[in-house]
């Protein structure tokens, strides 16, 4: 089994963690840091990207505020995904 994350915060500071998984081995991690110079959001193609990148069945969980986890949900329903395999919680 592979694992895939795609991490998004506003601040580098914000993405904790990261260092511990980004030493897993087998994982696949790429960050997106949105509110600091240079930073960029998650986008269709990133989704696209690490979607061809998965063989078989692939099912996503997202957490985070309504706004991004909806938009992001519909981002991979629309490349193909079941909306049985994407699962997701908001915070608020």
């Amino acid at each position: 089994m592979a694992l895939t994350l795609l991490y998004s915060a506003k601040l580098r500071e914000e993405l904790i963690f990261w260092k511990e998984m980004k030493v897993r081995e087998g994982w696949s991690l790429q960050t997106f840091v949105t509110g600091e110079e240079g930073g960029r959001r998650l986008d269709q193609s990133d989704l696209k990207k690490a979607l061809e990148r998965m063989p078989g069945r692939v099912v996503t969980y997202l957490c985070g505020p309504p706004t991004m986890t909806e938009a992001v949900a519909a981002g991979l329903l629309d490349l193909g995904m079941n909306q049985g395999d994407v699962k997701y919680e908001n915070w608020w």
